[in-house]
């Protein structure tokens, strides 16, 4: 089974279990700032800018995601592996500085894309 053709759908899945947690945490957090009127409520209050960034990233991921199945979709191919080089980097950094995190679900995505491209290169490979 080619898992590489769903490399953009795991991180757009991990984007989207991301931000439903997010919402389920800082719920309280989002609805105090809807009654303050959203606008300008960040400010520097550290549980407010914790739940904005942590709600950015996970729409960052979803992002991601969908532009990495739409190459898929055109190319017929594994993303480049510079994005599982940048995606096993970032969850090293993250395992290493938060190991009680899901960001563990970055290393097996980040594996499949190298995996895919190591042997997209082999099998291009003349004898």
């Amino acid at each position: 089974m080619k898992l590489w053709r769903y490399s953009g759908w795991m991180l757009l899945g991990t984007g989207v279990i991301h931000n439903a947690v997010g919402l389920l945490l800082g719920w309280d957090i989002i609805g105090r700032m809807v009654k303050e009127g959203l606008w300008a409520t960040v400010g520097m209050d550290a549980e407010r800018n914790a739940v904005f960034w942590f709600l950015a990233a996970g729409f960052a991921w979803m992002a991601a995601g969908h532009l990495m199945q739409i190459w898929i979709r055109r190319e017929g191919r594994p993303v480049p592996a510079a994005a599982g080089w940048y995606m096993l980097a970032f969850a090293a950094a993250g395992c290493l500085l938060a190991p009680d995190s899901g960001i563990w679900l970055f290393l097996p995505q980040a594996a499949i894309i190298l995996a895919a491209d190591r042997a997209r290169h082999r099998d291009t490979a003349g004898p």
